[in-house]
């Protein structure tokens, strides 16, 4: 089996299937984003639900912080202004504008095909490894790249509403 995203050969087993995940789930989000307008990106499906363009923000942001828990240090860097748009307080989900969001497509899939490739670089042993600080949901690095592609998937569902709500078919 390959990947067309990372030359993923093989097996997928460890560091490979979870990197495989996330490119899958990164994969169903820039699918589902593909057509949408920048007006498109403002919808609320309700007053109070986030806007695509929030959720393409935040999955930025969360990969971001990921990345650094998995030890990533190069990180690309961002527009000016874009932590503050895309934080997870009480401000930015419910912002009505957030600037040009021609590029948040293409800031999501660089971000996203970076952590692939990072995860796909770890060795087994280091997946193993519990967390320094654990969450939750997640108690070693092997964990939270699991879970990575469960946030990404679960926020893909949500721009899978957004789409249905604006008149369009299903793709999947």
């Amino acid at each position: 089996m390959a990947n067309e995203t990372s030359g993923v050969v093989g097996e997928l087993t460890g560091p490979a299937a979870l990197a495989f995940g996330i490119e899958s789930a990164a994969g169903l989000t820039n699918w589902l984003l593909a057509d949408f307008s920048a007006s498109d990106l403002l919808y609320r499906p309700t007053p109070e639900a986030n806007c695509a363009a929030w959720i393409v923000g935040h999955l930025v942001m969360s990969g971001r912080t990921m990345m650094t828990r998995l030890g990533a240090t190069n990180l690309p860097t961002l527009p000016d202004g874009f932590e503050a748009k895309f934080a997870r307080d009480e401000v930015a989900p419910k912002l009505a504008d957030y600037g040009d969001t021609t590029k948040l497509a293409e800031i999501f899939t660089q971000h996203h095909e970076l952590f692939a490739k990072h995860v796909a670089a770890m060795a087994p042993a280091k997946l193993a490894e519990p967390l320094p600080t654990p969450h939750p949901r997640f108690k070693t690095h092997a964990e939270l790249a699991g879970f990575a592609t469960v946030h990404i998937a679960m926020h893909a569902g949500h721009l899978s509403l957004i789409r249905r709500m604006l008149g369009r078919g299903p793709l999947v």
